[in-house]
């Protein structure tokens, strides 16, 4: 069985290119640690009070990305707030995204995707993940629509997966024009009260990033423009 990381990868990845979906590129790092936390919470490992998660159970898991996390939320000097925990867990020191790399890299051993090395433009070297074996993709849509758009009711490890997947964007990319499924997916969304935490804490994240971004290239444009008018003034003078 795969983790809630793991299936969220998945379902962003486009199965015949290996990249991810657009609508999801800003959001999957912050929505990959939203996972590791949703799998700590459901394991019993943390709980999510007041919006501040607490380690309430160090036994190792086996798993070394969950230990990894849970071993900073027990070692953490403080109770910290989800959307702390959803960055600090998304990032390393140099604001790289880990997580990405490592929920591929379980995909691949597990023979669901293959690596693929292209080369843009023929020098900017650039990995995908097509996917190998598309069973578990084709379980796990069979599922999303039983909930989404036959109605039926989740339980709390799939509506916490539906709830990163509305963090992230992807609903609309599952279920294309398909408004009761995005409806259905923003209802469970903001119903389950842990995943609720973590989703908006997702949202607030990407949010922040892409502000961010569109502050950067604000203040770049706006510098180039002075640069071209001074060099333009001196030039002219």
């Amino acid at each position: 069985m795969l983790d809630l990381a793991e299936e969220l990868m998945l379902l962003a990845l486009d199965a015949e290119t290996g990249r991810i979906h657009d609508a999801a590129r800003t959001a999957i790092a912050f929505g990959l640690s939203g996972a590791v936390l949703m799998d700590l919470a459901l394991t019993g490992k943390i709980s999510i009070d007041d919006g501040k998660v607490q380690a309430i159970n160090s036994a190792a898991t086996g798993d070394p990305v969950l230990d990894t996390a849970l071993r900073q939320i027990e070692n953490s000097p403080r109770p910290r707030k989800v959307e702390d925990w959803v960055k600090r867990l998304a990032m390393d020191r140099w604001g790289r995204s880990f997580l990405e790399d490592e929920i591929l890299e379980r995909l691949v051993s597990q023979g669901i995707l293959r690596r693929e090395e292209h080369r843009i433009l023929r020098l900017i070297p650039t990995t995908r993940y097509p996917e190998q074996n598309r069973a578990p993709e084709r379980d796990l849509m069979e599922r999303l629509r039983a909930v989404l758009i036959d109605g039926d009711l989740p339980d709390t490890r799939l509506a916490a997966l539906i709830g990163l997947l509305q963090a992230c964007g992807l609903v609309g990319v599952l279920f294309t024009k398909n408004k009761q499924a995005k409806d259905r997916a923003a209802a469970i969304a903001r119903g389950e009260r842990t995943g609720k935490d973590v989703t908006a804490a997702v949202e607030k994240a990407t949010e922040e990033v892409v502000t961010a971004a569109i502050t950067a290239a604000v203040v770049a444009a706006t510098i180039s423009a002075s640069t071209s008018a001074a060099t333009t003034t001196s030039v002219t003078s």
